[in-house]
């Protein structure tokens, strides 16, 4: 909805993790979720010293999930 005409995951990044894997393991169903649009040359410096996004997607990522945690409260 944010990104029309992007494609759209599910994508598996073996080598990260998120604490959705404690509620897991806790029983809790979760899922992830990351709004931010990540640039091919961005993947490339996950989980290393200089990893980063782009600035522009990293905020309106934010906003995204500012959206979704109002849509969920509500």
């Amino acid at each position: 909805e944010a990104y029309p005409g992007v494609a759209v995951g599910p994508h598996f990044l073996p080598w990260t993790a998120t604490d959705s894997r404690f509620a897991r393991a806790a029983g809790i169903p979760s899922y992830g979720f990351s709004p931010f649009l990540i640039f091919t040359t961005d993947t490339y410096r996950i989980g290393m010293p200089n990893e980063r996004i782009y600035l522009p997607g990293f905020v309106r990522g934010v906003e995204i999930y500012r959206r979704a945690v109002e849509r969920i409260v509500r």
